[in-house]
């Protein structure tokens, strides 16, 4: 049997309505009358690996021993949820250190999400070096 959280509130529902039975006669009058809830997916797919090229050449081949910093970087973009919708964030991290040497945030991607996560790592290393 598969637990979540509709049989459960099935029951109190039952239990609220003034009825009386167990949570475990909800969960079997489910399973044998084939109910099944439907569930929501918290995040949809926004692309698909399958039907499409490549964004950028695989130029590290998952070869990631890096033996001098600031040699390879890496970087990738994500969907943060905040009470006023989502947010996007661009982060680029040195494959050497595992740090992030550089990040953006945005409403929406684009290229400049990208360069700005990009400049902020060129503006560290630069006043590191001084």
């Amino acid at each position: 049997q598969q637990k979540t959280t509709v049989p459960i509130k099935t029951w109190k529902g039952l239990i609220n309505y003034g009825e009386s039975c167990g949570r475990h006669r909800i969960v079997r009058l489910r399973s044998v009358n084939g109910i099944i809830a439907k569930r929501v997916r918290r995040f949809g797919n926004t692309y698909s690996a399958l039907n499409s090229t490549p964004a950028a050449p695989n130029l590290l081949a998952q070869n990631f021993k890096v033996e001098v910093p600031n040699r390879i970087w890496v970087s990738g973009i994500t969907y943060v949820p905040t009470r006023k919708g989502w947010l996007c964030l661009a982060v680029v991290v040195d494959m050497y250190s595992c740090m992030v040497v550089g990040w953006s945030m945005s409403n929406q991607i684009n290229q400049q999400l990208a360069i700005d996560a990009l400049t902020m790592e060129s503006a560290n290393e630069t006043q590191s070096q001084a």
